[in-house]
């Protein structure tokens, strides 16, 4: 204690307060970026960086046969960067979950980032 009476190991507000900002932000992003991914179609080139944090840019021949592109990153928001050519994607606006050639593909660690908003709500 000092001469005031407060303690000297009694945590900083101001660095709680941008902890809880922060951790929240953290998990929050990760879940609603994931949640805005909309792709369907068939992967016909893939194309992955060195480095790092890689990322592979994937050219998808929807089913008009148009072509798009999708990149995915290196975190959990992306969908996976391995995925082989001639594989058919889907994965739906607002869903966590994705389809791999017909097959639901629920890879999205929710809880984790549950956890971290949660945490971000403790700290503040």
């Amino acid at each position: 204690m000092n001469a005031t009476g407060k303690l000297y190991f009694w945590p900083n507000h101001l660095f709680l307060a941008v902890a809880a900002i922060l951790t929240f932000l953290f998990g929050a992003n990760e879940i609603f970026q994931r949640l805005l991914i909309e792709v369907d179609g068939t992967i016909i080139t893939s194309q992955t960086t060195t480095g790092n944090r890689p990322i592979t840019t994937y050219a998808i021949r929807g089913h008009d046969g148009s072509q798009h592109r999708y990149i995915a990153g290196p975190t959990d928001r992306s969908l996976p960067r391995w995925l082989p050519e001639g594989v058919r994607i889907a994965k739906k606006k607002y869903a966590l979950v994705w389809e791999r050639d017909g097959q639901i593909v629920n890879d999205f660690p929710l809880y984790f980032y549950i956890g971290a908003c949660t945490l971000g709500g403790m700290l503040a």
